[in-house]
């Protein structure tokens, strides 16, 4: 009898071997249909976030580039001194003081429509109204950054009054002023 139970064991060793033997391979067979689901899901996953990261870098570089287009518009230029706020700059050219508006000026004015300039040999103290300029959101009063009298006026402004916004610093400049005192001017630097 202990020879037929080594038998019947042997039986059972081998069913039990062939019994884990299928289900080895039936497991394999899942393991891999899931490592090739999931490598399948990975693949568009890995698309999908591509295609995401493709967007947000577009995104950045208009991001970018509209803030640069931004910045060359309302830097002021290197010769030019800000301020009333930011809003007025000038320029010093020899005895003469060069005056305008800034762009965050022309934000607040909008669209310009009137210019009251000052006449030639019109004197003035440091911080007296320049002119003032009306737009379609508001006005600005132009002060003057220091006392003297006006030696020129840009009268192109009278006939085109949307130089200013075209070119603040440069074409659109308003007032040019002969200064009594330079040292007026520190304040402001």
């Amino acid at each position: 009898m202990p020879k037929r139970k080594r038998s019947h064991d042997r039986n059972h060793d081998d069913e039990s071997e062939g019994f884990a033997k299928d289900f080895d391979e039936n497991m394999d067979d899942e393991i891999e249909d899931e490592i090739e689901d999931e490598d399948y899901e990975s693949d568009d996953e890995d698309e999908d976030l591509d295609d995401d990261a493709d967007d947000l870098d577009d995104e950045i570089d208009e991001d970018e580039d509209e803030a640069i287009e931004a910045e060359s518009k309302t830097v002021t230029p290197d010769d030019a001194v800000e301020f009333h706020d930011g809003k007025l700059w000038f320029r010093v050219e020899g005895p003469y003081v060069v005056v305008g508006i800034t762009h965050a000026a022309l934000d607040e004015l909008g669209e310009v429509k009137d210019l009251e300039l000052p006449s030639e040999g019109d004197d003035f103290t440091k911080d007296d109204i320049l002119c003032e300029i009306s737009g379609s959101d508001g006005s600005i009063k132009v002060y003057s950054p220091a006392s003297g009298f006006v030696a020129d006026l840009n009268s192109t402004l009278s006939d085109n009054p949307s130089l200013i916004e075209e070119d603040p610093f440069d074409e659109g400049w308003l007032v040019k002023l002969e200064i009594e005192d330079s040292t007026e001017l520190k304040e402001h630097y």
